[in-house]
This record gives structure tokens, sequence and C-alpha cells, in this order.
């Protein structure tokens, strides 16, 4: 019940975030921040595939119809949730895997958390811009893309990472 409230909280900050805040920022052609990602990122590490990926799923049709981008995100999304497990392996060790939790600074460390933040959002940014661009023509700006997007997504999936689990000092 709990981590139902949690992440229902966590799925509706990070959409109003997302849709109301970054879709709207101008920062120029090449930087579109993807905060949306955190959702899946931040779900708990022991949740059984299936349910990463019909989150996945829901948050990508969600940002598709307000982003008006016609299953890119939906596409993106599911990938990034499909690999989550392979991702969370090779970034921080089947051994803290397998403990479970939810994946924070705390519990993994900073350099776990940044490399595994940093994988995702790059296979995430790889397929999203991929499929939006489907040409070789422009590989030189997508890649841009694909580099200065990565940056400024896993800089903000950190920020709502610390903001989710932040623990209060005082207790009530």
């Amino acid at each position: 019940m709990y981590y139902g409230i949690k992440f229902g909280a966590l799925f509706i900050v990070v959409l109003l975030l997302q849709v109301l805040l970054f879709n709207n920022l101008d920062l120029n052609i090449y930087i579109s921040p993807f905060v949306y990602i955190a959702f899946v990122m931040l779900l708990p590490m022991e949740m059984a595939s299936i349910y990463v990926l019909l989150l996945g799923l829901v948050m990508g049709v969600v940002m598709d119809v307000s982003m008006l981008t016609m299953g890119v995100n939906t596409m993106a999304s599911l990938f990034t949730a499909y690999f989550r497990a392979f991702i969370l392996d090779i970034s921080i060790g089947k051994e803290l895997v397998r403990d479970g939790g939810v994946p924070s600074m705390q519990r993994l460390g900073i350099v776990r958390m940044l490399r595994y933040s940093i994988l995702f959002c790059l296979l995430h940014c790889i397929i999203f811009f991929s499929l939006e661009t489907l040409s070789v023509e422009f590989v030189y700006i997508t890649i841009l893309q694909i580099i200065l997007t990565s940056i400024v997504s896993v800089l903000l999936v950190f920020f709502v990472s610390i903001a989710f689990q932040h623990k209060p000092i005082l207790r009530l």
C-alpha cells in the first residue's frame, strides 16, 4: 500500500513536471530534458518485469498523448523498461539487485547510481532520437542531441531521486 501511494505520487509529479515545465522550456534545438524517465528508473529493483513494462507503457502513452509524438515516447519507454534489469545488473551488480529496494544514492552509492542513471538515460535518448529522426542524414545533430539531452536528463533524474528518497530530519 505504501509503495502504491509513493509511486503514484512520483508518477503524478514527474508527469506534471514534464508536461507543464520541461516540455515548455525552449533551451535550444539540441536539449529536450526528459524527467519522466525517473519514474521507471526509481521503481523497486525486485519488481517483476511485467509490472515494470506495464508502468513504462502507461508512462510512455501518457507522454505521447501530451507531447503529440505518435509513439516515440512509448517505444523508448518500453525499450528501456525491458532492459532495466540488464542495466541494473551491469551498472550496480547482481548482489545489490537481489537485495532489492528502490535505487537511490543512499542504497547504491553515488558512483553506482550515477552509472545506472547514465546508462538508462543514454539508452532512452538513443532510442528516442533515433526513432524521431529516422534518418542518417542528420546523424551529427542526432548524436549531439543524444549526448546533451542525456546529460541534462541525468541531472534531472538525480534531483528527482534526491527529492524522492529524502528522509525528513524530524519525525513526528
